[in-house]
């Protein structure tokens, strides 16, 4: 079994796309919605952000899919870590 990703199919070459044996289910993910964004970070930070920077970066994520906002939260996480310091609100 081969499983393919790709964040925007339609960069893809279609001969890739249409070869007949290659892909042969194709699963769009629609981008999470705010609540779904929301929900995500709260079980990913398990209780290192607060609700207020959950919300926030929640609602500054719009065009972002949970693999992006994954990694947003790693790096963010990371640079916490190498200044010292934990997840804080920017407000």
């Amino acid at each position: 079994m081969v499983v393919a990703t790709a964040n925007d199919p339609s960069r893809l070459d279609p001969a890739i796309l249409r070869r007949p044996g290659r892909f042969d289910r194709v699963v769009a993910f629609p981008l999470p919605s705010l609540a779904l964004r929301t929900d995500y970070l709260r079980r990913l930070s398990r209780g290192e952000m607060d609700e207020e920077t959950i919300v926030r970066a929640a609602r500054e994520s719009d065009k972002l899919t949970f693999a992006q906002l994954r990694e947003a939260y790693i790096l963010t996480g990371q640079r916490a870590f190498w200044a010292g310091t934990k997840f804080k609100s920017s407000t």
